[in-house]
């Protein structure tokens, strides 16, 4: 079981694609959504699903990327916390993930690029490997896209142990 950590703040039109791609593709996932203060509808959203795999916590302001990590991290059931953005589409099976998770280390990071959601349709920008098909070996670049393939699997008891987000 993994519980996927994400804060998100006035973003309802990206929930949809969200949750299709974490607890509606398989039922081993939880989705620990920690709202800021959405003002357009995220709220109001979340709530009407009644989604039994959702934890919605509403933390009623504006807040860091850690502190709502940490408080997600906190809320989180499983053992496995999948540090996400709201934004971020899995491009690969979550069967394949739990797959990699059977190898029993301590954090799994995997890799990102920017795109739009059509292009996880196209083979050549899925198997591209330089900048011009997406990857981005920094953080200044300008995305021009919709998503970005972003994620991280660690174990809690890294964060019990070195501490949590500061």
């Amino acid at each position: 079981m993994i519980s996927i950590v994400t804060g998100t703040l006035n973003r309802v039109g990206m929930l949809p694609e969200l949750i299709s791609n974490t607890v509606l593709s398989d039922s081993r996932l939880e989705l620990v959504l920690v709202d800021g203060g959405s003002t357009d509808g995220t709220i109001d959203y979340i709530t009407q699903l009644n989604h039994p795999q959702i934890k919605f916590i509403e933390i009623g302001g504006r807040s860091s990327y850690p502190h709502f990590m940490n408080i997600g991290i906190r809320a989180s059931t499983h053992e496995i916390v999948c540090q996400w953005n709201d934004d971020v589409v899995l491009v690969n099976k979550w069967s394949d993930v739990f797959e990699e998770l059977e190898s029993e280390y301590d954090f799994y990071l995997f890799n990102w690029k920017y795109g739009s959601y059509a292009d996880t349709k196209n083979p050549q920008w899925l198997n591209g490997t330089d900048h011009t098909t997406g990857w981005c070996l920094c953080n200044n670049a300008d995305s021009g896209g919709e998503i970005v393939m972003n994620y991280g699997l660690y174990h809690k008891k890294i964060f019990r142990e070195i501490g949590m987000y500061n």
